[in-house]
């Protein structure tokens, strides 16, 4: 099972959405900047024990400080005299400097009973019952809370710490996600790739699908294809081909060369199959349901024993997929649903067999966790607020951009609407329980669903969520996929998860080889604006000799090691330097020199500024002071 390390905090430590008492707020960050120096490489009980420990020696050592100080806040000596430890001279030497080890012991002991996050509140407490007054005072009336002078960094309830929030929401957030990150990292471990392409709503288009394969060299090697759902459902047309498209991802997935995730439109199929005890179908066999379903079911022939396998197949799919350090769900990453909707699912993250008929009971709590993974969370909008969709007809409730990292505060903000229906959106302040919106996932996440505008520079949703689905399903618009890696421990191979640079799909304009290209042409326009060389041997070689010893920003050049195949390693450049140098350029020659190397090479050289001001200078002086006639003097 793979460990956990520092480079992990991130996900671990993604904050969260409340944190009650300032003091809990500024324990999530203690916990973070303590591991943060440390090289660790943990399993996640081994972390979690940590991470308690540093959590008890806080609340311990403030206590210990206190009772030095003579201190003891009103709330601890509360606490502290319910399990009946009395501050007394006993505990004290004489200067009251050094205290009892006996103490420490006992504070020790009461605060594992009070963190304690496995025990309910009742039973942390052992007490006689002429005392439940108390119990109940610290365990229902009021939040048990202590102050932790070591948790204070300011404010009104600085140092205050709620310690129910702590053990029932805080630690079990984090163990839930070191449990998640070892498994995850475990789950992808065993595909043996090293990287993985996510791949966008298809919707029966295997032209587009080997369009791309064979413009990204995919030979089923070392990247993981990861299919984000919606392979199926598209109009009528020759250009589709679902069959042929089921059977090379389901060959694939059979290979553990890619993965497939359930879409929204797979369990729409699975529901137009299926049907209920009195014989009517789960999704109803509507004019408007057949017409988005009818290209799939002429292609498999409705009823057939070919229908059938590919339900059963759809129906094996997972609804999301957990890689530790990213995962991928078709429509929404919502942590809590997708906490809670763990019971009902396989160990492949699929749906169980039993669980299908809820799947489409509207009154079943899986239906709505089922509509927020498979097509994105819709919010109310205030009693008597309604709109008009695109197709006229009133709604009172709206799909949200749950991906947004600024505060979004109207249910115009959050709407997923073409914008040219936004100011249909009433600019009406969200309802407090729209906990959905403004909570980034732990981990970066992929999706499709939601058929953005294809766009030849696809762009992040935010920095934690992209979309891969850019409407391949209608005209020529390109399949398009987005490429990552797993983290490696060494900092030298560490990156974004998410990078818009790596949106790969065919004809697909690089960025960097157009910025490249550009400063290549850019350069070369300067240089011809020079005169031609002036042939002088002896300047030749300097400048050979200069640009591989003294400028190198490649760091070639050995003198206890001379290789003869590297001496010509900045050739291409020798042209270019001379014409500037003879030029008397001195400047423009040291920003040329610098624009190689940083834009051209992409070499971040250490006091590579100074190197090629040095360089620039000797080369100038050298010309300017022999000249053409008279060099070999120099």
């Amino acid at each position: 099972m793979p460990n956990i390390t520092q480079q992990h905090l991130n996900i671990l430590f993604t904050p969260l959405s409340n944190y009650g008492y300032r003091g809990n707020s500024a324990l999530w960050a203690l916990l973070e900047e303590s591991l943060a120096p440390e090289e660790f490489c943990l399993p996640a009980e081994a972390l979690i024990k940590k991470i308690i420990h540093i959590t008890k020696q806080v609340v311990v050592d403030s206590l210990m400080e206190e009772i030095k100080l003579g201190q003891v806040h009103t709330m601890n000596l509360d606490v502290l005299q319910r399990f009946e430890l009395q501050i007394h001279h006993n505990y004290l030497s004489d200067d009251k400097r050094t205290v009892d080890p006996e103490l420490e012991t006992k504070l020790g002991q009461i605060v594992d009973t009070v963190l304690d996050h496995k025990a309910s509140w009742a039973a942390r407490f052992d007490r006689r019952d002429e005392e439940c007054e108390l119990l109940g005072a610290l365990a229902g009336r009021y939040e048990p809370c202590l102050f932790v002078s070591g948790l204070n960094r300011g404010g009104m309830s600085g140092g205050g710490f709620d310690v129910r929030i702590w053990t029932e929401s805080m630690l079990p957030v984090l163990i839930q996600r070191c449990e998640d990150l070892e498994q995850g990292l475990a789950h992808f471990d065993s595909f043996e790739s090293s990287g993985a392409l996510f791949v966008g709503d298809v919707h029966g288009r295997k032209d587009k699908l080997d369009t791309f394969l064979q413009h990204a060299s995919w030979t089923g090697g070392e990247e993981l294809l990861v299919f984000v759902g919606d392979l199926i459902d598209n109009a009528v047309s020759p250009k589709i081909d679902h069959i042929g498209l089921l059977q090379w991802v389901k060959e694939s997935v059979d290979n553990r060369h890619a993965v497939c995730l359930l879409g929204n439109h797979e369990f729409n199929a699975i529901g137009w199959f299926l049907t209920k005890a009195n014989g009517e179908p789960y999704r109803t066999h509507s004019q408007k349901n057949r017409k988005q379903h009818d290209a799939f079911l002429q292609e498999v022939g409705e009823g057939s024993q070919q229908h059938q396998f590919w339900i059963e197949w759809f129906q094996s799919l997972p609804l999301f997929v957990n890689f530790g350090e990213f995962g991928a769900v078709h429509a929404c990453w919502d942590q809590k649903t997708i906490n809670n909707i763990k019971p009902y699912l396989n160990p492949n993250g699929s749906l169980k067999k039993e669980h299908w008929k809820s799947a489409f009971d509207p009154k079943h709590e899986l239906y709505k966790m089922i509509e927020i993974l498979l097509k994105g969370p819709e919010v109310s909008l205030p009693k008597g607020v309604t709109f008009k969709d695109r197709n006229g007809n009133d709604r009172s409730e709206v799909r949200v951009a749950w991906w947004k990292e600024s505060y979004s505060s109207t249910y115009r903000d959050i709407a997923v609407v073409a914008e040219d229906q936004r100011q249909n959106i009433p600019a009406v302040k969200l309802a407090r329980d729209c906990s959905i919106v403004n909570t980034p996932p732990p981990i970066p996440v992929f999706i499709g669903h939601y058929s953005l505008a294809p766009t030849e520079f696809p762009e992040l949703l935010s920095s934690k969520v992209a979309c891969v689905d850019f409407n391949a399903a209608s005209k020529d618009n390109p399949l398009v996929a987005l490429y990552t890696w797993k983290e490696e421990s060494d900092e030298e191979y560490t990156h974004n998860i998410l990078d818009a640079e790596r949106f790969n799909f065919a004809n697909q304009p690089i960025p960097t080889r157009m910025v490249d290209n550009g400063i290549t042409q850019a350069i070369q326009r300067y240089v011809d604006s020079y005169s031609p060389i002036i042939r002088n041997t002896q300047f030749t070689q300097l400048v050979h000799d200069i640009l591989f010893k003294e400028w190198d920003p490649i760091g070639v050049f050995d003198e206890d090691d001379m290789m003869d195949d590297m001496a010509d390693e900045y050739a291409a450049y020798e042209e270019s330097v001379t014409r500037i140098a003879q030029a008397g350029e001195r400047d423009s020659l040291a920003g040329h020199l610098a624009l190689i190397q940083t834009h051209l090479m992409g070499m971040d050289v250490k006091d590579g500024g100074l190197v090629c001001a040095r360089v620039a200078h000797k080369l100038v002086e050298a010309w300017k002071h022999n000249g053409a006639d008279d060099f070999d003097l120099f």
